[in-house]
């Protein structure tokens, strides 16, 4: 993109006269040409497009979804959401289209409309009166005129503090502070105070007013300083704050660049509607602006806005060249097919103007076949804006990757030359639903190094993910997936952006270049998975982005730096879902630092960016094995480091191991962290699920260094967390801690005769705890010296056939606490060794009672009193 920027910017050579003189000069010759005729009221528009997330608002029945062909009138507005557009026609021919996160309304029976927030393209036929576009803090009134207007106001939410007026209450902040310097009545105290805080809430953010003429002419009034406008013409541009006092020079644009790559403005980007944006006058100012251009007149300079906002980027010629393409990744066409005109490499460049990333607008739709000349893997990128990424080295990329077939509706990308990085794009595809993916897949065979007796491998690589959703509150599943398969076993890594966010969204170096269009982004992230086991084989890397919403605005990532080599002394945390399928046949799998063991993958959080705000939400681990799964090292999935004054960061983990035989833990699994020391302290509790499919033997074993970790501290919001432990029928022998803060622990055994031992050193709490041995003749075994702490319900259940059986066992007290503590089976029984210390109301559902029915502190016997009754009375156990 190019701006051609006058010396409001301290860049370039223009006529001898200031440059609020330039602008009316220009913008008086084009208004003395204008002729007038009687105006006809707009009564209403009549929807023409909607794409994606659009609303009907009325004030009297509230919202409701938008559809083409409804007619907006009176007081009704139409409202757009994240990655959605609209395009509304009167019926003078006005045509008005939104862009993403907008609200626009009109006043039925006169020419004015409303912007209260958002992105908005508005043409005015010539001839039939002009129109008036109001926001919060300015106007403007066009004749005959191509126009983008945004206008992104401070965020507030209205109060109703008492004894304040209710036009004060409904009084945004940049009203306010305006209103205070030129009050138009006498305020009460409180409607003063309330004016204050709104005031000063309109000081501390930066909201902005951009306008921008493609032709014809417009006046911008600031609307509470009476005589203060100014006439802006064709291929000039304001910004300014909702709250200034003068209105500042205008800068000139590429008119040329913005048509192309403006998702309002090019008419390619909306195949579906009827109506167009009539380019010929447009067409004319670009041909004066070259004029200019090739005069001298103006200057170019590599100065760029990306997309919304009001940040300003000194790029470089390469960047330049990279941004011609309209977005990095633009469809594949092979040889001699590339229509004439098609993306010229002409070094131009613009800016959108809106709230989109730039876009090519070329509907050509080449891209279903592939030529020879695609080299190797999809490169994509410039080392010239890579500051703050890790060290670039594309000769490190294997270059026997290969396109694949395409999924239906997948778009392949073409590579460009001089590029260090890759980048992926979904290149215009739009899935719709993340149940039916499009986009680009690209798939290659690497071979696994061998290494030494004693050494490990692992596969290295840095990737980032690259939305213009970071920092929006919606939620859509853009999403990447990096898959690799090696023999029966196979490893995918699925990324969405919703894993990226966090509360504080600063945007990494990279992302704030907007490489390709893509504004939103993360900072780069490495990925590091030993494999170790499968060393000296081949594997299949493939590379998939898909994209959901509006087809238009896609998604991207890249990948750089990769390699085969040690694992990293400190492993990186892979936040997203990684499912490790560990499927060779006859082979158990260990998650350990031993020979032929796989290294456990690390998934805590990522740390809050540039240490401010929360650490963002915590991964999936999942582990599927049609064998033994064995836990020799500690597994992390908990909450990263929170910012600088955060006590309480983002979701605790999940992680999931799936086996059809023995699950054995020897270590540690956490999923988030209750303790503030280290400032890790979580947000809300995670999840641990462990299921065997085996029905006989030990399925599952908790040994005695082992535990299963959701904590979460009292003071975090929450909720809490879960811990599963689920098997078909094996043994399920408890022997270490199982812990839940303020969440459910579920032990269960489905098997007919299944068992399930709590020995001596099981210590199991949360706020619910339930146990039980489900089955007709399953049978729960509790020993003395074991501990089970529910702060409410305590469920501990046997089978109800004739073999059913809750067993207290073993020399010495067992601790059972809740409010409600629930002991179901055919039989319940306590040794007479044993005593039962239960702590809390406690019901015992049986047919057959074997205990000392007298409470006390002896062996046989419960220490507090109970009540009895049959089996069948037992609350369900979920």
């Amino acid at each position: 993109m190019k701006h051609h920027a006058r010396s409001v910017f301290g860049i370039g050579s223009f006529p001898a006269i200031s440059p609020r003189a330039a602008v009316l000069l220009v913008a008086g010759l084009v208004f003395s040409s204008v002729q007038t005729s009687p105006a006809a009221l707009l009564k209403s528009a009549e929807v023409t497009a909607v794409v994606n997330d659009v609303k009907v608002v009325d004030p009297t029945k509230g919202e409701r979804p938008a559809g083409v062909k409804d007619v907006v009138r009176g007081d009704v507005g139409l409202k757009t959401g994240l990655k959605s557009r609209a395009e509304l026609l009167f019926q003078d021919k006005t045509l008005t289209r939104l862009g993403a996160n907008t609200l626009f309304s009109f006043n039925q029976g006169t020419r004015e409309l409303e912007l209260e927030r958002g992105t908005m393209l508005l043409q005015v036929p010539k001839n039939v009166g002009g129109a008036k576009i109001r926001t919060a803090a300015v106007t403007a009134a066009i004749t005959g005129t191509t126009i983008l207007l945004e206008y992104s106001p401070v965020k507030w939410k209205p109060r109703n503090p008492p004894g304040v007026s209710p036009d004060v209450v409904l009084m945004a902040p940049e009203q306010s502070l305006l209103e205070l310097q030129n009050p138009k009545r006498r305020y009460s105290a409180p409607d003063l105070t309330e004016l204050r805080r709104k005031a000063a809430l309109a000081r501390k953010n930066a909201a902005h007013v951009k306008v921008m003429v493609l032709e014809g002419t417009l006046r911008l009034y600031l609307n509470n300083r009476v005589g203060e406008s100014v006439l802006i013409g064709p291929g000039e541009m304001i910004i300014l704050s909702p709250t200034a006092l003068t209105i500042p020079p205008s800068v000139n644009f590429d008119i040329a660049q913005l048509a192309r790559t403006s998702l309002l403005v090019n008419n390619a980007n909306w195949p579906t509607t009827r109506s167009q944006v009539q380019m010929a006058q447009v067409a004319r100012q670009i041909a004066i602006q070259e004029k200019s251009l090739q005069g001298g007149d103006l200057q170019p300079t590599n100065l760029v806005i990306f997309g919304s906002g009001t940040e300003v980027f000194l790029t470089t010629p390469d960047m330049l060249t990279v941004l011609n393409l309209a977005r990095t990744a633009a469809p594949f066409i092979p040889d001699g097919s590339r229509p004439a005109g098609d993306l010229q490499k002409d070094g131009s460049s613009g800016s959108s103007g809106e709230d989109e990333p730039a876009t090519s607008g070329s509907a050509d739709g080449g891209g279903t076949s592939v030529g020879t000349n695609l080299p190797g893997f999809l490169a994509q990128g410039s080392t010239t804006v890579t500051t703050g990424s890790p060290p670039v080295t594309s000769a490190q990329i294997s270059s026997n990757f290969t396109i694949a077939t395409m999924l239906p509706g997948a778009v392949p990308v073409t590579p460009t030359e001089g590029s260090d990085f890759l980048l992926f794009s979904t290149a215009g595809t739009d899935s719709g639903s993340g149940s039916n993916l499009t986009g680009t897949q690209v798939v290659g065979t690497v071979n696994i190094p061998a290494v030494a007796s004693g050494q490990r491998q692992a596969l290295n690589f840095d990737y980032r993910f690259l939305t213009d959703e970071i920092s929006q509150g919606a939620s859509f599943v853009d999403q990447f997936l990096v898959t690799i398969v090696s023999g029966d076993n196979s490893f995918e890594l699925s990324l969405d952006r919703d894993a990226l966010r966090t509360a504080v969204n600063v945007l990494s170096p990279v992302a704030q270049a907007g490489v390709g269009g893509f504004q939103g982004g993360t900072d780069w992230l490495p990925f590091s998975l030993d494999l170790t086991p499968l060393a000296g084989s081949a594997a299949t890397v493939s590379f998939f982005i898909f994209d959901v919403g509006d087809s238009v605005v896609d998604s991207a990532f890249t990948v750089d730096n990769f390699r085969f080599g040690a694992p990293p002394v400190a492993a990186p945390a892979i936040p997203g879902k990684f499912v490790m399928n560990l499927n060779a046949p006859g082979t158990d799998v260990t998650l350990g630092t031993g020979a032929g063991e796989y290294g456990v993958p690390t998934m805590e959080g990522l740390p809050a960016r540039n240490n401010l705000g929360e650490a963002a939400d915590v991964g999936t681990l999942v582990i599927n094995s049609p064998d033994s799964v064995n836990v020799n090292a500690p597994i992390l999935a908990s909450t990263g480091i929170n910012g600088a004054g955060t006590t309480f960061g983002g979701r605790g983990g999940n992680v999931q191991i799936n086996s059809d035989a023995a699950i054995n833990v020897n270590a540690a699994v956490k999923v988030s962290e209750s303790s503030v020391v280290g400032n890790r302290a979580s947000r809300a509790g995670g999840r641990i699920a462990l299921t065997s499919q085996k029905t006989a033997g030990t399925a599952i074993s908790i040994s005695n260094t082992g535990e299963l970790l959701s904590l979460l501290n009292a003071a975090a919001p929450g909720p809490g967390g879960t811990v599963q432990v689920t098997s078909a029928g094996g043994d399920i022998l408890i022997n270490g801690k199982v812990v839940a803060d303020r969440g459910t622990v579920d032990i269960r055994n489905n098997g007919p005769s299944g068992q399930i031992f709590l020995n001596s050193t099981a210590h199991l709490a949360a706020d619910v705890v339930k146990v039980g041995a489900l089955g007709t003749n399953g049978q729960l075994t509790v020993n003395a010296g074991s501990q089970i702490s529910a702060v409410n319900t305590l469920k501990l259940y046997g089978g109800t056939g004739s073999l059913g059986k809750v067993a207290f066992t073993g020399s010495g007290t067992v601790n059972l606490s809740g409010s409600q503590i629930h002991i179901r089976a055919n039989t319940v029984e306590i040794s007479g060794s044993t005593n039962v210390n239960n702590n809390g109301a406690t019901a015992v559902h049986a047919t057959n009672h074997n205990y000392n029915a007298t409470p006390g502190n002896g062996g046989g016997q419960f220490r507090n009193p109970v009540t009895q009754g049959p089996a069948s009375g037992a609350p369900d156990f979920d």
